[in-house]
C-alpha cells in the first residue's frame, strides 16, 4: 500500500494533537494507549499488515517447495552414485517384498534382473562364499541374490525368516480364531 496525500495528512493529524511528551506511552494514564487512528490511517495500518503477512507467507512458501524439491532430488540421486556392478535392494517386511532401489547399470543382464518381487521362502545358497540367497515368491519360482559381504547376506537371512515365521503366526491366529 502507499501513501497518498489524505494518509500523509491523516497522520500529520494525529501526531500534531498532543506534544510527544504527553503521547509517550510509558506514561501513566491511557491517552496515548487508548488513543484511536481515524478510519484512514486504520485502514492504512491493517493494508500494511496484511501485505507484511502476505509476504512473509509468500516466503514461507518459497522456502518450502525449494525444501521439497531439493529433498525429492537428493532422493532421487541418492542411488546414482554406486560403483558399476551393485544393485541396492529393499527389503520391505510389512508387505514381505523385495524391490529393486538403485538404477541397472550398463554390464546388467536385464533379463534376469529382479525389479520387484514377493518373498514366500527363503534359503541360502549352495555356493561356496556362503554370500548368496534363494528366494522364493509364491508361485515357486526361485530368484538368486548375492550380498557383497557374507554377513550382509545372513541378516538379510535372518531378517526374511523372522518376517515370515512372523506372518505364519498371524496366519495361524486368524485362521484358528475363524475355525472356532
Amino acid at each position: 500500500p502507499t501513501k497518498t496525500p489524505a494518509i500523509v495528512a491523516a497522520e500529520q493529524e494525529f501526531h500534531a494533537k498532543k506534544p510527544w511528551w504527553k503521547s509517550c506511552c510509558c506514561r501513566k494514564d491511557n491517552d496515548a494507549v487508548a488513543q484511536q487512528l481515524p478510519p484512514i490511517l486504520q485502514d492504512y495500518q491493517d493494508e500494511k499488515r496484511a501485505a507484511a503477512q502476505a509476504r512473509q507467507e509468500y516466503q514461507h512458501l518459497k522456502a518450502s517447495s525449494r525444501k521439497e524439491r531439493e529433498r525429492a532430488q537428493r532422493k532421487q540421486e541418492r542411488y546414482q552414485r554406486i560403483p558399476e556392478g551393485v544393485l541396492i535392494y529393499q527389503l520391505n517386511t510389512t508387505n514381505r517384498t523385495l524391490t529393486l532401489r538403485s538404477p541397472p547399470h550398463s554390464k546388467t543382464n536385464l533379463d534376469e534382473l529382479v525389479e520387484h518381487v514377493e518373498i514366500a521362502g527363503a534359503q541360502p545358497s549352495g555356493h561356496a562364499s556362503r554370500r548368496g540367497l534363494v528366494l522364493t515368491d509364491p508361485q515357486g519360482r526361485t530368484v538368486t541374490l548375492t550380498a557383497c559381504e557374507q554377513r550382509t547376506a545372513i541378516s538379510w537371512l535372518e531378517a526374511i525368516q523372522l518376517m515370515l515365521a512372523k506372518s505364519d503366526q498371524k496366519n495361524k491366529k486368524k485362521n484358528g480364531g475363524a475355525a472356532r
